[in-house]
């Protein structure tokens, strides 16, 4: 579950200095629509599916919740590489990116917050949460220079193959968790 959360991460904050230099510098987008792409769409979108997601999550393991919400978030910079080659403006690109973007990180929120504690023995989920915190911050020193790196060695385009190919490798990951445990609803 950790190494599923740790593919996951990487890929998820190497995008965090990749997407606002793509947004500013290749689709030239102005600050309001960066801002309504990222606020209004991405967290309130959030918001409203997150619950949705609680209720999946009451039907299902979190691994299978996992497999789900990480192989949804692939399609996110698959959207913002593909999106003006598909003839969708800027702004249309970052909206659409920040929809798919929204839908899957409601489910990532939710695994990520009481996940860890499915997989903790009796009395041992803080311990296991505690752990899952501090690998964060392992991944927050490591995974933004790697997206800069690949931005600015081969482009952001390989940036964002790289980000879906580990979001992809975490989504397989998980599945597979889950049918090896025989994943069900959580206790």
């Amino acid at each position: 579950y950790q190494v599923n959360f740790t593919l996951y991460g990487i890929a998820f904050i190497m995008l965090v200095p990749v997407v606002p230099l793509y947004f500013t510098s290749e689709l030239r987008l102005e600050y309001a629509d960066i801002a309504s792409s990222r606020i209004l769409i991405g967290s309130r979108g959030i918001a409203l599916v997150g619950p949705l997601m609680g209720r999946l999550m009451d039907r299902l393991h979190p691994a299978r919740l996992c497999a789900l919400a990480f192989g949804w978030v692939v399609m996110f910079p698959l959207c913002l590489t593909l999106g003006p080659e598909l003839g969708l403006t800027p702004v249309q690109t970052a909206y659409a990116a920040f929809v798919i973007y929204s839908v899957g990180m409601a489910g990532v929120n939710v695994t990520w917050n009481v996940g860890s504690i499915a997989f903790a023995p009796p009395g041992r989920g803080a311990h296991y949460q505690g752990i899952h915190v501090a690998m964060v911050g392992i991944r927050g020193v490591l995974a933004p220079v790697l997206g800069f790196v690949l931005l600015e060695t081969v482009g952001y385009r390989a940036a964002f193959i790289a980000a879906a190919g580990l979001f992809a490798s975490a989504s397989l990951s998980s599945a597979l968790l889950a049918r090896r445990i025989g994943a069900r609803k959580p206790a």
